[in-house]
């Protein structure tokens, strides 16, 4: 065996053999019986190559000499190759097109080159040269290209599933769009139907990497993929950039908004249009869920505490209970909506990102902004034909009809709130998080405001319908529904705060601390604009589940604080009995209650909430595992949105 020989075997059974190795080397395969026979003695050493090719015609008869032992990576690679590729070269054959599963061959006929392949109603899969398999999913048209170790297909609708092995040759899946080029990796390819399409986001490609990375080539350039990522192509900013293109505009003008449209400026703005899209979606969803439970949730709870009570003859329960049970049960549904809320905004961003119509918007919004005043009609006239649209009113639409429809389905659990066995209001304080049974403090709230009311001379009949209210049920029960009322409006008041704080804060903490790494390993100067984009992306992702949290626990634990307040506690009861009472009482009664300095001022509350956010981010040490590198002070966060 000649030494041109020995390093082509050398090569092929490293994987580093090029195509043109992998050529040479299967010329002299098929021509010298001598070649095949030492590229199986290669394999064999080392190994048991008997037991890998057990049964079959080539392996009952070899006998494999004492040879020096090849690398074990070496012979593992050469197992693989003669179980699978290699019998066809030492057989000197190159498999042939194989196709199984559900198919058609357009025109009839065997699968060869130059055939058309289509699917209907079923998948079908094509296995190419033995190392290249195209499952291609229902309604989709390939036609079978390539060569020898250059395998090719031609997607010209549908969606493929492909998969090639490493090491063996290259494969490629072109489109009208570009070309995906891969030596080893598994991936998705889709071309829309483009029947009827009638604009340019009819005309596209979209690739999905489940494993290793590719490379997308066409008319806009090379984008590189990686396993997780996914882009539509060509990509919005190329869409925008041609429409531009063909405004005549200046030089001058051309290079500015060839700046707004380079990939590094293009990826902050989507960076930054996440978080607020992200945020918009979130605040719709919230908004939903704070109008429409507490117009589903008694429809919902009452039945249940109804059949219940009926079934035991425990008659309804009293107001304290019916608030006491109302508290509960949103307190334990807010837990489960809250993450639904997360859930909701995420998955509905993460699509909005991936909607070229709306991100080509969003860039025709930039330009617009900064083109001449007699091109931007021509300019809203061409975006407006392809197709580029604002498609944010759908995703907010979309967020509040998931939350309310997650809401109308939700089913609230009442085991340890009512007694099953008795029927009675059995949820303590504890769970409640709130304690309401303060007989002193409802004594003392009773006084007052009996006080108030025989100083205002109201007659025994007009107090009728108010004593009861100034029982230490009823009470308790107001202090129920008032701790519901008031957590409201200190969670809204602590939200707008950590809104407008964070992204205040939030980027000067993490620079200090990437810095603070990199300057420690010597990692040379601040990341990237687009590095920080990612890191601050990935911070607030990981923060904002920290966060959220503290929201609720710092609402609940002023809420507490609140409703111990006497005086806040006795202005919320006041202002259910004015009602009751006629007009030019309600007037003294506000007096009386205004000169014993009792007013129901929560800001002193919504000041220390909102304190208490603050310093919550002051002090949060974000987390940076996994997006920077503690070792290089590298960014190495995967930028998966």
């Amino acid at each position: 065996m000649s030494d041109s020989l020995d390093v082509l075997i050398l090569r092929y059974l490293d994987g580093t053999a090029g195509p043109e190795d992998v050529r040479r080397l299967d010329e002299r395969l098929r021509s010298d019986k001598e070649a095949r026979h030492a590229l199986v003695v290669a394999a064999a050493q080392d190994v048991q190559l008997k037991q890998i090719l057990a049964g079959g015609a080539i392996s009952k008869n070899l006998q494999f000499p004492n040879r020096s032992p090849w690398r074990s990576r070496a012979v593992a690679a050469a197992a693989v190759l003669i179980v699978g590729l290699g019998l066809g070269l030492l057989l000197n054959r190159y498999p042939a097109p194989l196709a199984s599963g559900s198919y058609t061959v357009v025109g009839g006929g065997e699968i060869e080159r130059g055939s058309v392949v289509a699917t209907s109603e079923g998948n079908g899969t094509i296995t190419l040269g033995n190392y290249c398999r195209v499952r291609m999913e229902t309604n989709s048209t390939i036609k079978v290209e390539g060569k020898k170790y250059a395998e090719q297909v031609f997607l010209q609708q549908g969606t493929v599933l492909c998969e090639a092995d490493r090491g063996v040759g290259e494969f490629r899946v072109r489109t009208t769009i570009g070309t995906v080029y891969v030596t080893g990796t598994k991936f998705t390819v889709q071309m829309p139907n483009e029947e009827g399409g009638s604009d340019m986001f009819d005309k596209r490609m979209v690739v999905q990497v489940l494993a290793g990375a590719v490379l997308v080539n066409g008319a806009w350039g090379t984008t590189a993929l990686r396993a997780g990522e996914e882009a539509s192509l060509p990509p919005p900013e190329t869409m925008i950039g041609d429409i531009v293109a063909n405004l005549d505009l200046p030089a001058d003008t051309q290079k500015k908004m060839g700046r707004t449209l380079s990939a590094s400026r293009v990826a902050e703005l989507r960076a930054s249009y996440r978080a607020e899209m992200r945020g918009d979606l979130f605040d719709a969803a919230r908004s939903k869920l704070q109008s429409t439970m507490p117009k589903i949730m008694p429809d919902k709870v009452s039945p249940k505490v109804r059949a219940i009570r009926s079934k035991k003859r425990a008659g309804p329960p009293s107001k304290a209970d019916i608030a006491r049970i109302r508290m509960a049960s949103q307190k334990r549904a807010r837990k489960i909506m809250m993450n639904v809320l997360h859930e909701t905004a995420d998955e509905l961003t993460g699509e909005a990102m991936k909607d070229d119509r709306l991100i080509a918007w969003l860039l025709a919004k930039t330009v617009r902004a900064k083109l001449p005043g007699e091109k931007i009609a021509a300019f809203d006239t061409a975006v407006k034909e392809a197709g580029a649209s604002d498609r944010e009113p759908d995703y907010i639409t979309r967020a509040e009809a998931a939350i309310e429809d997650t809401i109308k389905s939700y089913d609230p659990d009442i085991t340890g709130i009512i007694d099953l066995e008795t029927g009675k209001v059995i949820v303590s304080d504890e769970e409640l998080g709130v304690p309401l049974k303060d007989d002193a403090l409802a004594e003392r709230i009773a006084r007052t405001l009996n006080g108030k009311l025989a100083d205002l001379g109201i007659d025994a009949e007009k107090m009728k319908p108010i004593t009861p209210m100034l029982t230490n049920v009823e009470i308790e029960g107001a202090r129920a529904n008032y701790c519901i009322a008031v957590r409201a409006r200190l969670f809204e008041a602590a939200r707008k705060k950590q809104v407008t704080a964070l992204p205040e804060k939030m980027p000067t903490i993490v620079q200090s601390k990437v810095m603070a790494i990199r300057t420690r390993v010597r990692a040379g100067g601040p990341p990237a604009p687009a590095e920080i984009a990612r890191i601050q992306g990935a911070v607030m992702k990981k923060t904002r589940a920290i966060m959220m949290h503290n929201l609720h626990d710092t609402a609940d634990a002023v809420a507490v604080k609140v409703v111990k307040d006497e005086k806040l506690v006795t202005a919320y009861i006041a202002s259910a009995i004015k009602e009751k009472l006629p007009e030019d009482k309600k007037a003294e009664l506000d007096a009386a209650l205004q000169k014993a300095g009792i007013t129901g001022d929560e800001s002193p509350y919504i000041a220390e909430i909102e304190g208490r956010i603050e310093l919550a981010i002051e002090t949060h040490d974000p987390d940076l595992a996994g997006i920077v590198s503690p070792v290089t002070g590298k960014v190495i966060v995967e930028d998966n949105g």
